[in-house]
């Protein structure tokens, strides 16, 4: 699916859970027209950015 001149996201979901707090938001990116998805260009720059990681079993 492409939408012309830049890329666009769409908001699709969220899971929630029983007490219907949101355990997870769900955005999917479409690519321009030339199949780049152009408009990550345009997003602005995190400040101060941490990201961590576990490996659960």
């Amino acid at each position: 699916m492409t939408w012309g001149k830049i890329a666009v996201f769409s908001y699709l979901s969220s899971f929630l859970d029983e007490n219907k707090k949101v355990l997870s938001d769900n955005f999917y990116w479409y690519p321009d027209a030339k199949g780049n998805y152009s408009g990550l260009n345009n997003m602005q720059k995190a400040d101060n950015l941490k990201v961590t990681a576990r490996k659960t079993k």
